[in-house]
């Protein structure tokens, strides 16, 4: 999330693409979303028959995310960090108020650790905001995959400053699991350490996620599934997949519904629940328009908080709904504009704070 007025709000970093073999490319994609647990299940079928499946489980007190990746068969998956490239940005509502980006990307690649970054705007921004996102593949360590009884090891490349990637081998019932920690200079000021590169955070927080785990993940807390090589999945990745079935179970504990003469009313209160515990959790920045789902530059309205009603229609449901904490991040942009707010009252010869909406 961006700072400046005139400048979009929400601004994008990039994506972690992952791609299989190319008997994969005309492969049906499905992605199911298991809201009672948080965990997103995706899998591509090849017209071979092949399957490359992906389990994403997100730690909700960090920006930390474990993605778990298995194979039907042996095969060589790419997995590649991408990141937006810089160029002029211009306001939805005001085509020809351009601005140009002239921060910095970065990335890179080797021995299985994937980084990339972004500070979109340089000198042009009182303070800048830099983003920086690391990955580390668990599995087999930074020897590579030989130990596993197959013949080729990783292959990173570094395309650009926008582009690098790795070929990750896969083995049949040998799952990878991808560990990612996103941080920003902004979580640095929080710390002794101040505002300051990103980079090294990032890289060191995904570094000791692979130190700390053992091989393996299981998609549900409490499973009894062993991991690769017959070992119990265990480390930072297990305390990050305990924290996120507690988080989702104390979040369905504080209030259910049951509509036996509507599911479908029944299943949008699920689906919006969950939504809402995702965009908003207190101690973080509110959600805006789009939510924390922002893939571009330019999303609609600039993801803004619009004060008409959309801001705060967003958290309504919370306080009937018994998670009056999620509630909390909408008020702190508010409280932050105050002193802008006054200045534009000032402005217009008003006695109180002026804003419609906070751009």
């Amino acid at each position: 999330m961006h700072t400046d007025e005139t400048l979009s709000r929400r601004l994008g970093l990039g994506m972690l693409s992952i791609a299989g073999p190319p008997a994969f490319r005309s492969a049906t994609f499905s992605a199911e979303m298991d809201i009672e647990h948080g965990v997103v299940h995706a899998s591509l079928t090849a017209t071979t028959g092949a399957v490359l499946a992906a389990t994403v489980v997100l730690d909700p007190r960090t920006n930390h995310a474990a993605t778990t990746l298995t194979g039907s068969e042996v095969m060589e998956v790419q997995v590649t960090t991408l990141v937006l490239p810089l160029r002029d940005l211009c306001m939805s509502h005001l085509p020809k108020n351009c601005t140009r980006m002239d921060g910095a990307t970065s990335a890179g690649a080797s021995n299985g650790l994937l980084w990339s970054q972004r500070m979109p705007f340089g000198l042009s921004s009182p303070r800048p905001i830099s983003v920086a996102a690391a990955t580390s593949v668990l599995g087999w360590g930074a020897a590579g995959p030989a130990a596993s009884g197959s013949s080729s090891g990783w292959r990173c490349t570094n395309t650009s400053d926008t582009r690098a990637g790795c070929t990750v081998p896969l083995l049949p019932g040998a799952p990878a699991t991808l560990a990612t920690a996103v941080v920003t200079n902004f979580d640095l000021c929080r710390t002794s350490a101040g505002c300051g590169d990103p980079i090294p955070a990032a890289l060191a927080q995904a570094t000791a996620l692979a130190a700390q785990s053992d091989v393996g993940v299981d998609a549900h807390v409490g499973d009894e599934t062993v991991g690769a090589h017959g070992a119990a999945p265990g480390g930072a990745v297990r305390q990050l997949q305990a924290a996120n079935g507690a988080f989702w179970a104390e979040v369905w504990s504080n209030a259910s519904v049951s509509l036996p003469g509507d599911a479908l009313l029944e299943q949008f209160y699920y689906g919006t629940t969950y939504m809402i515990m995702s965009a908003s959790r207190e101690g973080n920045v509110a959600a805006g328009l789009w939510g924390p789902w922002v893939h571009s530059d330019t999303p609609g309205w600039e993801g803004d908080f619009t004060l008409d009603y959309n801001h705060e229609a967003n958290h309504w449901g919370l306080y009937a709904n018994n998670r009056l904490a999620a509630a909390w991040p909408q008020y702190q942009p508010l409280l932050d504009y105050v002193p802008k707010a006054r200045t534009d009252a000032s402005f217009y010869n008003c006695s109180g704070p002026v804003k419609s909406a906070v751009k």
